[in-house]
């Protein structure tokens, strides 16, 4: 609490009213570590003053907000692991799908060479020994 003045209260200024620009500041501060410790839920008025209830609700919060924070800490590790795992992963895939397209591109080129096979065969004629022979078991 700040106790001194400059000894000019200003009355009147730019809107006419009094601005209280060079009153002495006497009040309360609020300081970070109170708001924090309201954020977390210790209630000054619901204990009534009571010290050791609010030091009691502190440690459990204190305790709480470690214990989040170490869960927050597993899951941020295990979010590390399963996203290693999801790349790897990947990685296998894309072999797969690498050796599955190499694989169906030689099925294509062995299929078109079967065709053109195929149609050389029928191109040529073919004479069998039978086919000259009425009976080949005649002739050793």
């Amino acid at each position: 609490v700040s106790t001194q003045s400059t000894g000019n209260a200003r009355v009147g200024g730019r809107g006419g009213g009094f601005t209280g620009q060079d009153v002495p500041f006497c009040g309360f501060t609020f300081s970070k570590n109170l708001v924090e410790a309201a954020q977390v839920g210790v209630s000054i008025s619901s204990a009534g003053g009571n010290t050791s209830e609010l030091e009691s609700q502190l440690k459990q919060k204190t305790r709480e907000l470690k214990e989040h924070q170490e869960k927050v800490h597993s899951l941020q590790s295990e979010n590390t692991e399963k996203k290693q795992a999801v790349l790897e992963l990947s990685n296998v895939l894309k072999e797969k799908v690498s050796a599955y397209d190499t694989i169906a591109r030689e099925n294509e080129e062995l299929q078109q060479d079967h065709v053109l096979l195929q149609a050389k065969m029928n191109t040529h004629t073919f004479i069998f020994f039978s086919d000259i022979v009425p009976n080949p078991k005649l002739y050793p």
